[in-house]
């Protein structure tokens, strides 16, 4: 069974904005993948979960031999379809009719890759079966997830993602030059990323 990759070795969106604070968080994805090959970034929905997934997966692409590849997950309703959204994410080319999870294992379990998937909660059930399985048979893959729960896989690292602080109604609240110490402040005043230029 062979399966290709086209396009590169990384599907990473481009970054539209400035990345502001979570700076203790992206090192802790650091870290933390450095012992447990599945991290699932969990928190309410909005909190930024995605945000910070795809920085920290930025940051450590030049750490995987075949790059960083996400996966978006919300858009699938049915579980049935989870393997085959990962599947197209890698862009995987295979006439040999195995199923999706084999086409997964075949390609992976030989190559140093980050895969992140995001917004899993919806699917739970099938991205934890697919993690597991690929956890399990490909030795150089780490895996990070976001969701409002757990995944609930064997030797998952649960990261808590909370909302940004705000500012108190009190005397920072009404200066200008304590508001942008709250990152909550400095991330709504940041405005769209000029083109070409790095995220900071």
């Amino acid at each position: 069974m062979k399966q290709t990759t086209t396009g590169g070795r990384s599907n990473l969106p481009a970054e539209l904005s400035s990345f502001v604070g979570r700076r203790h968080q992206l090192a802790q994805v650091r870290s933390v993948l450095a012992a447990h090959r599945l991290v699932t970034l969990v928190g309410p929905g909005g909190v930024g979960k995605t945000r910070l997934a795809l920085r920290a997966a930025a940051d450590l692409a030049e750490e995987y031999a075949e790059g960083v590849w996400v996966v978006e997950l919300a858009p699938v309703h049915d579980p049935e379809l989870v393997a085959d959204t990962v599947v197209a994410a890698l862009r995987l080319q295979d006439a040999s009719g195995a199923s999706p999870v084999d086409k997964l294992v075949a390609h992976l379990q030989e190559r140093s890759l980050l895969l992140v998937l995001d917004n899993c909660e919806h699917v739970q059930g099938a991205v934890a079966s697919l993690t597991s399985r690929l956890v399990t048979c490909c030795a150089a893959l780490n895996v990070v997830a976001t969701s409002r729960h757990a995944l609930g896989v064997d030797d998952e690292h649960l990261l808590p993602i909370t909302p940004l602080p705000v500012p108190s109604p009190g005397r920072d609240g009404r200066s200008p030059k304590g508001l942008m110490h709250y990152d909550s402040v400095r991330l709504f005043s940041s405005g769209p990323r000029r083109a070409g230029r790095p995220s900071r």
